[in-house]
Formats: C-alpha cells, structure tokens, sequence
C-alpha cells in the first residue's frame, strides 16, 4: 500500500442527512486521528475520508459513565497502569487486594478534573505473583476489576 502525501479530509452524516467536510486529518505513522467535538449524546454519525464511499457509523453513548476503570496490561509484568474515566472531581481511592481481601497498597487521588486519566499503581517488589484485585473508589461509586500480577 502507498503512504499517504499530505493530509485528508473527514467527513460525516447524521442518517439520511448530507456529507460535510469536518476537518483535515494528516497521518502519522500511517495511522490518521481525529476528534470530533460537536456530537451529542445519543445521537448516531457516519465517518469517511472525502472521495471514498466507505463509511464507519457511531454510535456516541447517551451518557459517560460516573466513574470507569481499565487496566493495562492484563496479566501485568512490571508497570501496572489503570485508565480511570471521572466525571467529577472528587477524592479517588486505589487499593489494590489480595485474594484474602487485604490490601497491598493504596493510594488516594485528590483533584483530578473530569476526563480520563492514567495511573501508575506498580505493586512493590515485595508482592507475590498471582491473582489480585484493583478497587476504585469513590464516595458510593465502586468498580472493582481481578488483575494477574506476574513475576
């Protein structure tokens, strides 16, 4: 496949509606990115790149979820990094627990603006490998996700 010289132009429908030229995009690495702030919740979009008939429809979410917890990796080998969604700001607790329950460690987050955020809680050396669990807190909000730690 050739590389793409110089940018390209997103565009996108509501159903049954026109195309509109959103924005240019210019690859890097061979991998386009674009944002598009003005949809709604709820709502549902066709994407395409100008000139092309191929098309990718979304459907945006009705709502963000309060609070939202990802880990990556999963076994981990190292660095264990949490993607957490917040829609408030409010203090945040991390604990990460064995499988008896008892935690690991913890750590509490104060200030994070609204958005997504990533987290380093890499366990010290002194945990064994095995099956944990991360704990995500925060006033009533709960998420608790299982997380194999490796050596």
């Amino acid at each position: 496949m050739p590389a793409i010289d110089g940018s390209l132009v997103v565009q996108r429908t509501e159903a049954g509606g026109d195309w509109a030229d959103l924005g240019d995009v210019t690859p890097v690495n061979g991998i386009a990115r674009f944002e598009d702030p003005a949809i709604v919740p709820g709502a549902r979009y066709g994407y395409r790149l100008a000139g092309s008939t191929a098309a990718a429809w979304v459907q945006v979410p009705a709502g963000a979820p309060r609070l939202s917890l990802a880990i990556a990796p999963n076994p981990a080998r190292g660095d264990l990094l949490l993607a957490l969604g917040v829609d408030r700001t409010a203090p945040i607790t991390i604990t990460l627990l064995d499988v008896q329950g008892r935690a690991v460690r913890r750590r509490v987050l104060d200030g994070l603006a609204p958005g997504v955020h990533v987290v380093n809680v890499t366990p010290s050396e002194h945990v064994r490998p095995g099956l944990y669990f991360v704990r995500l807190e925060r006033g009533s909000d709960e998420i608790t996700r299982r997380v194999t730690l490796l050596q």
